[in-house]
């Protein structure tokens, strides 16, 4: 029992060592699908050149504006990615995208969803 412990602390810990790389990766990945108009200085130039998430924060009042001309998956998209940002100020994000809960992300194709789902598991925070 204890050497199953022990192992399971040192995948842990192997796994968190390297998870802000991994996200940040995964980030610059979704920003580029979801659109660079949404994120940082809004240009695809900034994705190419960040050195960390700080420089592709959401643009919550671009992505506000923009939510009435996009698609439902794009909505969701978007708010999904916002919640990693900010989960409070999200909270609109995901109403106005009709978003109540991790289930209705399943409108999204497999590329979104897997880009998620790295996100999630890579995050320690903003």
């Amino acid at each position: 029992m204890l050497e199953q412990f022990r192992r399971e602390q040192e995948e842990s810990d192997a796994h968190f060592t390297t998870a802000p790389a991994r996200f940040f990766e995964a980030w610059k990945q979704a920003v580029m699908l979801a659109g660079p108009v949404y994120f940082g200085d809004g240009t695809r130039e900034a994705v190419e050149n960040a050195k960390d998430k700080w420089a592709l924060a959401p643009n919550g009042a671009v992505i506000l504006d923009a939510f009435g001309v996009l698609s439902s998956g794009e909505r969701t998209f978007l708010a999904a990615l916002y919640s990693f940002y900010n989960t409070h100020d999200s909270v609109l994000l995901w109403e106005k995208a009709s978003i109540r809960g991790s289930a209705d992300l399943s409108g999204l194709d497999l590329v979104r969803r897997k880009l998620i789902a790295e996100l999630l598991l890579n995050y320690v925070g903003w």
